[in-house]
């Protein structure tokens, strides 16, 4: 009885950890609805290109796997997380590069990143 006590334990501590390490696992940007997710980027990619017009691209640039002249796609990845933190907790390269959330995003967050001053619609 004592052994399956014990079984019974550690099989739920495993599950607890298990279940830790998955909740640690999440894209936080996956939680946002799509019209905040691309705004939020759009701004993180504004504030890595350090307000350069011409580097308003880079993350969109990064993410379709080429390297921009003038910053490496680290120090671009760098400066979003930076700007991210602050808003939405916990955010890594992984997560600005997970192709399964952000995607879909690519070409939206170019949009209206290339029209900055444009409003980002709620409902996309």
């Amino acid at each position: 009885m004592g052994y399956l006590n014990k079984s019974v334990k550690s099989l739920a501590v495993i599950g607890a950890c298990a279940g830790l390490l998955a909740a640690c696992g999440d894209n936080p940007l996956a939680s946002l609805t799509r019209s905040e997710r691309v705004e939020l980027l759009r701004n993180a990619n504004h504030a890595a290109s350090k307000g350069d017009f011409m580097g308003t691209g880079y993350y969109t640039v990064c993410l379709k796997g080429l390297e921009p002249a003038n910053i490496s796609c680290a120090e671009v990845y760098k400066g979003m997380i930076a700007y991210l933190k602050p808003k939405i907790g916990r955010v890594s390269v992984s997560d600005l590069t997970d192709k399964d959330v952000v995607g879909q995003d690519i070409d939206l967050v170019w949009k209206y990143t290339a029209y900055y001053k444009r409003q980002v619609p709620k409902d996309l």
